[in-house]
């Protein structure tokens, strides 16, 4: 017996849902309402196409809470604090592959031993030094002020560059946490995410430009990486998030943006 319209609806709208908790579960630290049941990983990699969607949402409590913080803190302050905020929401997640990949990419001699080095749990001195460098050009950016739809949009693209380097990319183990994600993604996870961050940068015009600059910063982030590494791995997916915010946040203070 074939599945009534209602039901291959329920059917789908239970397939997105499975996929957005798995996005938000793994890209944020917030209480999801209800997890689905377990996903096998080629269900899991369903999850990419959500990923600007959690983006634009981390973005939306940024928003809000500068809305809050600037009328109770004032605006230099509200700014300031949304850099730790965002690391709190993330749970330092992406920060964390910043650190880790800084250590193996500058730290290691040969891509078998950068690999290991990523590995490595322990955070050395070129990792402290990324993530000191990535999080105080956050706050300096936020500190002093960017447009309402840089703090949706950054957010936002910075999660697409992930999709766009987990589709487009080798993966460098035949293990890890991205490794799922890469053997199962497909190109209409990368095309589904695209959609939603174009339709979502034209509302806030004139966002297609964060769009181009992410592009162009992928590439260059992979062009810079050459042969120091065999591919990408999961630390970084989390450095190019980190990286491609924190440019956007920057760039926002350019009039020729707006």
């Amino acid at each position: 017996m074939h599945p009534t319209l209602t039901e291959r609806v329920a059917a789908r709208l239970r397939d997105v849902w499975a996929a957005c908790w798995a996005a938000g579960s793994m890209l944020t630290v917030v209480p999801w309402p209800a997890a689905p049941e377990s996903l096998p990983p080629e269900r899991r990699a369903r999850s990419l196409a959500c990923y600007p969607a959690i983006g634009l949402g981390l973005g939306l409590g940024l928003w809000a809470f500068a809305r809050v913080a600037s009328i109770l803190l004032g605006p230099t302050m509200a700014g300031w604090l949304l850099a730790p905020l965002l690391a709190l929401l993330t749970g330092g997640f992406h920060l964390d592959g910043l650190m880790d990949a800084a250590d193996g990419l500058f730290g290691g001699h040969t891509p078998e031993e950068r690999l290991r080095i990523m590995r490595d749990e322990r955070v050395g001195a070129f990792g402290v030094t990324a993530a000191l460098v990535v999080f105080g050009t956050k706050m300096a950016a936020l500190g002093t002020g960017v447009p309402w739809q840089a703090l949706l949009l950054a957010p936002m693209w910075a999660r697409w560059a992930a999709v766009w380097a987990v589709v487009r990319y080798p993966y460098a183990r035949e293990q890890g946490l991205g490794h799922g994600l890469k053997a199962y993604s497909r190109p209409r996870d990368l095309a589904f995410a695209t959609g939603f961050a174009v339709v979502v940068s034209l509302l806030l015009a004139p966002g297609w430009a964060f769009g181009l600059i992410t592009l162009l910063l992928v590439h260059l982030f992979v062009y810079g990486l050459g042969e120091r590494v065999p591919g990408l791995t999961g630390d970084l997916y989390g450095a190019l998030i980190e990286i491609v915010e924190t440019v956007l946040w920057v760039l926002a203070h350019s009039p020729l943006l707006w």
